[in-house]
């Protein structure tokens, strides 16, 4: 059963886009469940092994990106890893077109997945990104079902 209760892309431009104490409340909240725990409760229907596999997808590419960079924070993303990236938003489609049951979630996690690739413009968009998804992640990891 899905039902979103927060906008997967407010959440995504809050944190890559917002202050230190917005970012802190998108991950943490203000007395009470974080933007981002909701959401991870809205993707109920999606198995945790499918989230996992995305944002292996997505960890895959930062590390690659990761291992080649020598440090420079405002380095500009090159064309080649912003191609990779948007290869989730075709793996994502893919399976929106073959669910049954998660569809609802999947389309939630492909407009959290467009808006973030969509902000990546430097290294540290991209690190941020990583940030994000590691957390939401992390919050999944009780919510949704292996």
């Amino acid at each position: 059963m899905f039902k979103q209760s927060v906008s997967p892309s407010g959440i995504v431009e809050k944190f890559l886009r917002g202050n230190t104490e917005q970012k802190k409340e998108v991950i943490l909240g203000k007395g009470g469940k974080s933007e981002l725990e909701k959401f991870a409760e809205s993707l109920s229907g999606l198995s945790f092994t499918k989230l996992r596999k995305y944002y292996e997808q997505f960890l895959n590419i930062y590390e690659s990106w990761q291992a080649k960079r020598e440090g420079k924070r405002d380095e500009p993303i090159s064309e080649e890893l912003l191609l990779k990236l948007y290869m989730l938003k075709s793996l994502l489609t893919y399976d929106i077109a073959r669910a049954k049951k998660e569809k609802g979630a999947l389309l939630a996690l492909r407009e959290f997945v467009e808006k973030m690739v969509g902000l990546v413009e430097r290294a540290e968009d991209l690190e941020n990104s990583k940030y994000l998804f590691e957390a939401l992640v992390g919050y999944a990891k009780e919510k949704l079902k292996n």
